[in-house]
């Protein structure tokens, strides 16, 4: 038996619940596979006091490209049976991107959309983290839609309003890769990212994890740990507990 105490603290979100993107709501630019669906949001605070916001867009909540060669036919008939959506329909060639608004007086209001990266793949998941020297590191990753899922790193210098491209991605000892982000500042200044992924083709296996390290400030990577299990090891993420005493 569950007992609910309602404890009016935990409902005062709802005075204070808004939308920054959505439907009809500072949507970001049109573009060609753009169909209205933004997710897969992070935030951080910069030591100037900015919000960031970042978020994927596209047509669902996957968004690979469609073109120019059409997806393999197994592929197309899963998405449609998920989304209800028939890929051959969606003129989609860059697939989705990934976007990042902001805001300069604590919430109050946001910029509108930009471009943060736009990779001739589906880009999801940007999650970014303001390091001690205030770089911007932003974790993602690219999907085609075959299984062939990369993580990528971008940075910024100048507080999050432009971003260093192309983006770098991961060596790792996987076919694919994927994360949610966002990196980890550790105390000594290197920084960690948790990743998963397989050794064939997305979701004909139980996914692994692993953490990749950097000792400078996000541009190379080299990986430090795997692990695996009789289950998936999806979407991990990576945190800095504090030591007793």
């Amino acid at each position: 038996m569950v007992k609910v105490v309602p404890c009016p603290e935990q409902t005062q979100h709802l005075q204070f619940r808004r939308t920054l993107v959505g439907p009809g709501i500072n949507q970001p630019r049109p573009y060609p596979g753009y169909e209205g669906f933004v997710g897969w949001s992070g935030v951080a605070r910069t030591k100037s006091g900015a919000l960031l916001v970042t978020f994927s867009s596209g047509y669902w909540h996957a968004s690979p490209p469609t073109g120019p060669t059409p997806l393999p036919a197994d592929f197309a008939e899963l998405f449609k049976r998920l989304s209800g959506i028939d890929l051959s329909t969606i003129n989609a060639p860059r697939g989705g991107r990934a976007e990042i608004i902001r805001s300069e007086d604590g919430g109050l209001v946001w910029s509108k959309p930009e471009v943060m990266i736009d990779t001739p793949l589906d880009d999801r998941s940007p999650a970014p983290v303001q390091l001690s020297d205030r770089t911007l590191v932003a974790s993602f990753f690219d999907a085609d839609g075959r299984g062939g899922n990369r993580t990528g790193i971008i940075r910024s210098f100048d507080d999050g309003k432009t971003w260093k491209q192309p983006p770098r991605f991961l060596t790792t000892p996987f076919v694919w890769t994927a994360t949610d982000g966002p990196p980890l500042e550790m105390p000594d200044t290197s920084v960690l990212l948790a990743i998963y992924g397989g050794t064939g083709r997305v979701k004909n296996e139980s996914s692994q994890f692993g953490v990749f390290e950097s000792r400078d400030r996000g541009d190379t990577w080299n990986c430090i740990g795997t692990s695996k299990a009789a289950y998936n090891l999806d979407e991990p993420n990576i945190a800095l507990l504090g030591t007793a005493g």
